[in-house]
């Protein structure tokens, strides 16, 4: 993606990782919109956690952005085994508006 300041919108690639050591980074795409400080768009990754399903996992992200600050939700469509729940991510853009970091949860009627 081209640097757009603190602006989402574009086609973004990149991974995301797990606190598991032994969980590969999986990468991802994105097509996002960034307008007046509402975030969405939809995602593609590999499926790296529904054994049996769809080779790769599609999403919709629904979120704000504050200035760099960035909260979205990624809710996986067709709600794939074990993604049937939506992803919190919260995290930051850089200076160059080209690079997002953060942390995700996933809250669960189990917990987090």
């Amino acid at each position: 993606m081209q640097p757009r300041g603190t602006s989402l919108g574009g086609h973004w690639t990149g991974v995301f990782d797990y606190d598991n050591e032994d969980q590969e980074a999986v990468p991802f795409n994105a097509s996002l919109f960034d307008v007046a400080g509402a975030v969405w768009g939809t995602s593609q990754e590999p499926n790296s956690f529904a054994p049996g399903f769809a080779e790769a996992l599609d999403a919709e992200i629904n979120g704000t952005r504050s200035g760099k600050e960035v909260r979205f939700r990624k809710t996986y469509i067709g709600a794939p085994p074990n993604g049937e729940y939506p992803v919190q991510y919260a995290g930051h853009v850089n200076a160059k508006g080209n690079r997002v970091e953060g942390r995700w949860v996933i809250d669960t009627p189990f917990g987090k």
